[in-house]
């Protein structure tokens, strides 16, 4: 006999019965695209047949028994590591940071269990986890704002089709070389369970492969039983680290020349930036552009204060066109962005200073 969990009654003289409606339901759940939360779960679906006729000239409508099904939950969830690429640490750096993206494409409120494994192997180093924080929402790690996870405490709860971005922290050890690669692999699971697809939960969060435990899960508290999802329950995704043990820092400093010889900031005085870039380390960086606004910064930047002197920009004391060419450097091109770029491509601790300068006179 079928599980009264499906909450369905058959309809005399139609041939529909409880089981025909079973099939229905679990084709409907994994027909169903596994990324949209579809119908929420105890939503209860009800229809009802009507037979019209005329009988000695007489109209008469017949109604059915109404047949109705409580959704159950769909335990689906998705997990993916959100750092657009390997995420580059020194050799003994604490707390080195990997951002996964939590999704609940299922159909209710789930709350779900994290856990990290970092010794599956694959990798050079294995990483000292160190904690797990939830985002406050707004996709930047902060240790004062985000929420620290106490697994079993305070497990992120998300709605049907939400998101969550996790922060994973790792110590990575000491006495590592250049290029090696650790491993950390977090793990998602639903706190209701796991299993094979189509594995059931009652509502009470008993195991019971889809047969009713007789727990009175029924409407109208309309408590459901959980039925697995393509994701089997448990969600894995691997963030790697890389180790490239290169520091950079950059320096900004001025001087100012009047037009009484003193260094006074009135109009006209002239501008001395200097920028000042330092490298250190074993490893090495790529693609390194310097820019620098000749506008103040923040939200509504004023670029009417000064003014770029044409000519002026130089790198380690060589003069550089203002025209974007062949050479390393380039100002306002293109247009109206009023900056200054320095191109230095690609740098290690063999040259471990980069000073750039250029001038601007204050209107």
């Amino acid at each position: 006999m079928p599980s009264d969990k499906y909450k369905t009654s058959s309809i005399p003289g139609l041939g529909i019965n409880k089981l025909h409606c079973v099939v229905v339901l679990l084709l409907m759940l994994f027909a169903t695209n596994s990324y949209a939360a579809g119908v929420p779960a105890a939503t209860v679906i009800s229809s009802q047949a009507r037979v019209d006729m005329t009988i000695s000239g007489s109209p008469i409508s017949l109604f059915s028994n109404t047949a109705s099904i409580i959704v159950d939950e769909l335990l689906e969830h998705s997990l993916n590591w959100q750092d657009t690429s390997n995420v580059v640490v020194g050799a003994g750096q604490a707390n080195a940071v990997l951002t996964y993206q939590l999704t609940n494409n299922g159909n209710g409120s789930e709350a779900y269990s994290l856990s990290v494994n970092n010794t599956a192997g694959g990798d050079i180093f294995d990483p000292a986890f160190t904690d797990i924080y939830i985002d406050n929402g707004d996709g930047v790690l902060n240790t004062a704002s985000d929420t620290l996870l106490n697994p079993g405490i305070n497990d992120p709860t998300l709605a049907a089709d939400a998101s969550q971005i996790i922060f994973v922290r790792n110590n990575i050890p000491a006495g590592l070389s250049q290029n090696d690669t650790g491993f950390s692999i977090l793990n998602a699971s639903p706190r209701t369970g796991t299993g094979p697809v189509a594995t059931t939960y009652d509502c009470d969060g008993t195991l019971n492969n889809g047969i009713d435990g007789g727990d009175g899960c029924i409407n109208p508290t309309f408590l459901v039983d959980a039925i697995i999802g393509n994701s089997t329950g448990t969600q894995s995704v691997t963030g790697i680290y890389v180790v490239n043990d290169v520091n950079i820092s950059i320096n900004k400093n001025f001087a100012i020349r009047s037009p009484s010889g003193g260094n006074e900031p009135v109009t006209g005085a002239t501008i001395t930036y200097t920028l000042t870039i330092n490298i250190s380390g074993s490893g090495s960086a790529d693609n390194v552009i310097v820019t620098d606004s000749i506008c103040s910064p923040g939200p509504y930047p004023t670029c009417g204060d000064t003014s770029y002197v044409p000519g002026s920009l130089r790198l380690d004391g060589v003069s550089l066109s203002d025209a974007n060419d062949a050479d390393a450097g380039n100002y306002n091109d293109p247009a109206t962005t009023n900056l200054i770029t320095v191109d230095l491509g690609s740098v290690t601790a063999a040259t471990p200073t980069y000073v750039i300068t250029f001038d601007a006179i204050i209107n």
